[in-house]
């Protein structure tokens, strides 16, 4: 255990959560901020690599379309999932594939708030 406690603050906002999560064969999962909680949906279309989302039944759904590849899928640029009565709770994650014929993902995401 540490002695002092750890902070990494980056242009204004500082890291409250970061978290690596391992799927086999599963295109949905859900975080959860207390009772709260959003989906994280993987699905494919023609179109480029790129996120979007949608309020369904009073949830919030991300979708990530076409995050299929052994690099990783990253957005860098925090982007707003929730709200509390501290402020604005941010997300950024990258994902990539381990192993495509057994569908492994790894999906990295770090919550952020405003200094």
């Amino acid at each position: 255990m540490l002695k002092y406690p750890v902070r990494v603050v980056v242009g204004g906002k500082k890291i409250v959560h970061s978290q690596l999560v391992h799927l086999q064969g599963q295109d949905e999962f859900r975080i959860y901020l207390g009772e709260w909680h959003c989906r994280v949906r993987f699905k494919s279309d023609d179109k480029g690599s790129r996120y979007t989302a949608v309020i369904e039944n009073d949830i919030l759904c991300l979708d990530l379309y076409n995050h299929n590849n052994h690099l990783d899928e990253t957005i860098f640029e925090p982007f707003v999932i929730a709200g509390s009565e501290d402020g604005d709770i941010y997300m950024t994650y990258g994902t990539h594939i381990i192993d495509p014929v057994q569908k492994i993902r790894a999906f990295e995401l770090v919550l952020w708030m405003n200094e």
